[in-house]
């Protein structure tokens, strides 16, 4: 169901929810470490609480087969998960009825509460700051947006030289209270609703199909062809009046890029892939990037394979098409390619134009290149880059590794081991196996095969974009 405006309408959703549950615990958020100031006690990991909603409807069979549901798609993380999900008795799901009466609605918060409160200190943090920050964020005006200089005006009644207050401003901005972004804008959002609105209603013209609830998202009918633009991630900025002013922040965090004047991609409108994708093989094996969590003195199984950080890839989509090393294009909308928020095909121009085909695995991203294998190098460059600063806007550590595919067990990575030539260490097997020059061509010192082989794909590319 979609809601707007206090009205529920039917839609055709995008994800399902395991996909949903999948998304919410490799949010980049769990991964992040707090750089926050003033804090005196850092948490040593983040916690997750599973709600099940609308309990009163459901069997204690239902229950249980939608927790083993769960379970199975754990298992591939359940090292990382098993300390970072807050059980209700001896259950992953935390049963509650959402459309109970108060008192009923009143006992479930109290039970959450405690359970969060006993279960969940691994994610507490302790924090100290000025009184005086308390009493300027008080005193902010109630309307979503004010002026920084209206804020600096605020500061002073407290005492507050003009660096204490944007300091306060920053640490608000990291507590997720407000957002300040001084090099983009000269505005505070006290409430963040107005931007989330406007992504929350511009995704849902890809998908909520009710002509009364398209009618209370959009000020003015759109054609047809701009509707089925948007499904394919093109809008232009006449689509909300209310849209223009936002551009310039949306752009700057890379939410959004511009494919031309006035007209941008937001990868987050395209669905989510529910079948199987595959790409043709290529004279290089595909490139594996694996996450992986970094020793702690806190976790005694250091190393676990980590879920793809929630967010990283269409990120790293939008980084990928804004960089100008190489040109990076769309290809035209067609069965071989893909074009999903998490499974991207892209042309990329090097001496002549090839495919670059991503794909998110949610435990690793995939990469196949179609063009000669000298290039991989300058590929693997570019997608690292990209990575990266997807990394440091979502405030990552970079603790991706490249990997291959074991080529004796499914279920292990070969971890590309960096202080040694083409050795690579498996992460279940225990030994490093031996691998062809075709996987090595990634990286500059290997040896791949000579450019007339070049493993380029047979099928016809037109250069023409797919926005209309």
């Amino acid at each position: 169901m979609y809601r707007i405006d206090g009205q529920y309408f039917p839609c055709h959703s995008k994800s399902t929810q395991l996909a949903f549950f999948q998304s919410v615990v490799s949010t980049g958020a769990s991964f992040k470490p707090l750089d926050i100031s003033c804090i005196s006690k850092k948490p040593t990991h983040s916690m997750h609480l599973v709600l099940g909603t609308h309990y009163d409807k459901v069997s204690d069979a239902t229950l249980k087969e939608k927790e083993e549901i769960l379970k199975s798609s754990m298992s591939s993380l359940e090292s990382y998960l098993q300390n970072c999900i807050i059980h209700h008795k001896k259950s992953i799901i935390f049963p509650v009825n959402t459309i109970g009466g108060s008192e009923e609605r009143a006992k479930y918060s109290d039970e959450i509460c405690e359970a969060i409160w006993y279960r969940g200190s691994d994610a507490s943090l302790k924090i100290k700051i000025p009184i005086r920050w308390f009493a300027f964020e008080l005193s902010l005006p109630e309307q979503s947006i004010v002026s920084v200089k209206e804020a600096l005006s605020i500061g002073e009644r407290y005492g507050m030289n003009e660096e204490d207050t944007k300091q306060a401003l920053r640490y608000f901005h990291n507590v997720s209270l407000m957002l300040y972004y001084p090099v983009v804008m000269n505005v505070v959002f006290i409430d963040s609703k107005p931007i989330l609105e406007i992504l929350s209603q511009l995704l849902a013209l890809t998908y909520v199909t009710d002509k009364n609830a398209r009618a209370l998202i959009l000020i003015k009918p759109v054609s047809l062809s701009v509707a089925n633009n948007l499904k394919e991630g093109f809008f232009n900025e006449d689509i909300f009046e209310h849209l223009k002013s936002k551009l310039r922040l949306l752009l700057h965090l890379n939410i959004i890029t511009e494919v031309r004047k006035g007209h941008y991609f937001i990868p987050y409108a395209l669905p989510s892939y529910n079948e199987s994708v595959s790409t043709k093989e290529t004279n290089a094996k595909p490139l594996l990037i694996v996450w992986r969590e970094e020793e702690s003195e806190e976790i005694l199984q250091s190393k676990q394979i980590l879920p793809v950080p929630t967010g990283l890839f269409p990120l790293t989509i939008v980084h990928l098409l804004n960089q100008k090393e190489c040109v990076t294009e769309f290809p035209p909308s067609a069965p071989q390619y893909h074009k999903f928020r998490d499974a991207m095909s892209l042309k990329i121009k090097i001496t002549s134009k090839h495919l670059l085909h991503l794909i998110n695995r949610y435990t690793h991203i995939e990469v196949y290149f179609t063009g000669p294998t000298q290039h991989c190098p300058l590929v693997c460059k570019l997608l690292t880059t990209a990575i990266d600063n997807s990394s440091d806007a979502m405030h990552l550590k970079h603790n991706y590794v490249n990997a291959f595919a074991c080529p004796n067990n499914e279920s292990c990575y070969c971890i590309v081991n960096e202080g040694y030539h083409k050795v690579a260490d498996c992460t279940v097997c225990g030994e490093s196996p031996a691998l062809s020059n075709d996987y090595w061509t990634w990286f500059n010192d290997a040896q791949g095969p000579a450019e007339s082989n070049n493993g380029t794909q047979t099928e016809q590319v037109h250069d023409q974009s797919s926005y209309k």
